[in-house]
C-alpha cells in the first residue's frame, strides 16, 4: 500500500492543541464558515480538501484563525480593527528557504530587490507574486496581532517548519479530477458513481448515464452533466469550491443567473465586459425584498438570513454585484458588497453574509443540477424549475 502524503501525516504531528481541530471532528458548516471567512474555496478541479482548522479568535470567531488543506494555507488576522487575509500555497512553502524558527532575519533578507528576484526565480514566479506571498507571510507572522502568537505559535511554526524539510514531490497528494472517462466508460458517469456519496448526485449521474444508454445524450452532454454533478458533489460534501479568483458551481451562466434573481429578484443593472457578466441589484429599494415575498426560495432566504439581513451588526450592505464568468462545465461567480461607497468582496465585508448565501445557492443548484440532467438543456431555467412535481416524478422514474 502506497504511504499517504506527508501533508496528512505533518498535521497529525504537530498540529495537536486544544484550539486546533483536524478534519475527522470538523464539521461542514464549520469547514464552510472558514471558507467564507477567508475567502479561500477549495479547487475541486484537483480535489482540494481541509485538513485542520485553528482558531484563536478573542472577539468574534474567525477573526483569528487558519485553515490547512492539502494545498494552502489560508485565514486572516485582525490588526488595528483592520482585516487582513492569508492564501499561501504549501507548495510555495516547502520551496520556500525560510527559517520558520526565526522569521525575522528572513524579512530582512527577503526585503531586498536582489533576493525578491532570486526567490522568483526559484518559484517560477514573477515578481509581483512574491510580493503578495511574501506580504501574506507578514501578515501571518509579524505583526503585533499576527495569528502565530501564542498559544497557537509552537504547534503552527513547527508544523510548518517541518513542512519545509520535505520535498516537494512528497507532500502534496496528487490531483483528482472531477471526470476521469475511459473507452469503456467515455461519459465518465460509471466511474464518478463509484465515488459519489451525495444521494442527489447518484441520482443525477444515473439519470445522465440512462439518457446516454438510451441515445437521449451523446457522450459529450453526458460528460459534461458528469462533471457538474461531480463538482457539486464535492461541494455538498467538502464546502464551497474557488480556482482562479472565482468561486465555482456545477451551473450553466443562464441558470446561475436565473438561481440569483430568484433570491435577489431582478437585477437594477447589467453589463457585459468581455467574457464576464456584471450585474447589480439593488437591495435598499426592495429587490431582495420583492424576491422574499415572491417565492418560497425567497422565504427561504428570509428565514436562513433574517428580515432586515442588510442591516444586520456589522457592515451595512446596500447592494449586490455578482459576477459571472463561464467556463467548460462549470461558472464561476463572485460577489461583491457596496458598504460606504466602495465595492467590497462579500466574504471580506460580510463574511457571514456570504456563508448563509452561498449555503442557499446550493440548494438552488442541486434542483436545478438535478433537472438538468433528467430534460436536457432546451428549456430556459424558468421552465424548468416550475415543471409540475409530477411530470419531474415521471421523467426520474423514467430514467432511473
Amino acid at each position: 500500500m502506497q504511504a499517504p502524503p506527508s501533508i496528512y501525516s505533518l498535521a497529525q504531528q504537530y498540529l495537536q492543541h486544544r484550539k486546533i481541530k483536524l478534519a475527522h471532528i470538523l464539521t461542514l458548516e464549520k469547514v464552510n464558515q472558514a471558507i467564507a471567512a477567508s475567502g479561500a474555496g477549495l479547487d475541486h478541479t484537483i480535489g482540494e480538501q481541509v485538513i485542520a482548522l485553528g482558531d484563536d479568535s478573542y472577539r468574534d470567531e474567525f477573526d483569528m484563525f487558519f485553515m490547512l488543506t492539502d494545498r494552502r494555507l489560508a485565514g486572516r488576522v485582525l490588526f488595528h480593527n483592520r482585516r487582513r487575509f492569508f492564501n499561501l500555497e504549501l507548495n510555495d512553502l516547502a520551496r520556500l528557504q525560510f527559517d520558520f524558527l526565526n522569521p525575522a532575519p528572513c524579512f530582512q533578507y527577503l526585503s531586498s530587490p536582489e533576493s525578491l528576484a532570486k526567490l522568483s526565480a526559484a518559484l517560477g514566479k514573477p515578481t509581483p507574486e512574491i510580493a503578495l506571498l511574501l506580504e501574506d507571510l507578514m501578515n501571518l507572522f509579524h505583526l503585533p496581532d499576527a495569528l502565530i502568537v501564542e498559544p497557537m505559535k509552537k504547534p503552527l511554526i513547527n508544523f510548518l517548519a517541518a513542512l519545509n524539510q520535505i520535498p516537494p514531490e512528497q507532500l502534496l497528494p496528487p490531483s483528482q479530477l472531477l471526470v476521469q472517462p475511459t473507452p469503456e466508460d467515455p461519459t465518465g458517469a460509471q466511474w464518478a458513481l463509484s465515488l459519489t456519496r451525495h444521494a442527489s448526485c447518484v441520482q443525477a449521474l444515473q439519470m445522465a448515464l440512462s439518457a446516454y444508454r438510451r441515445g437521449w445524450l451523446t457522450a459529450e452532454l453526458a460528460g459534461d452533466f458528469t462533471s457538474r454533478v461531480m463538482l457539486l458533489n464535492k461541494t455538498l460534501l467538502y464546502g464551497r469550491g474557488r480556482m482562479n479568483g472565482w468561486w465555482l458551481s456545477p451551473l450553466s451562466l443562464n441558470d446561475l443567473v436565473f438561481a440569483f434573481c430568484r433570491l435577489f429578484g431582478n437585477p437594477a443593472y447589467y453589463q457585459q465586459q468581455g467574457d464576464i457578466h456584471l450585474y447589480d441589484f439593488d437591495i435598499k429599494k426592495g429587490g431582495a425584498g420583492k424576491a422574499l415575498a415572491a417565492s418560497a426560495v425567497g422565504l427561504a432566504a428570509a428565514a436562513i438570513l433574517g428580515v432586515g439581513w442588510v442591516s444586520l451588526p456589522g457592515k451595512a450592505i446596500h447592494n449586490l454585484r455578482v459576477k459571472l464568468m463561464e467556463a467548460s462545465s462549470l461558472c464561476g461567480f463572485s460577489i461583491a458588497g457596496l458598504c460606504e461607497n466602495n465595492y467590497l468582496p462579500l466574504y471580506a465585508a460580510r463574511y457571514d453574509l456570504f456563508d448563509n448565501l452561498a449555503r442557499m445557492l446550493i440548494e438552488q443548484e442541486t434542483q436545478l443540477t438535478l433537472l438538468r440532467c433528467a430534460f436536457g438543456w432546451t428549456e430556459p431555467p424558468h421552465l424548468l424549475a416550475t415543471k409540475p412535481p409530477t411530470m419531474v416524478e415521471a421523467r426520474f422514474g423514467e430514467l432511473q
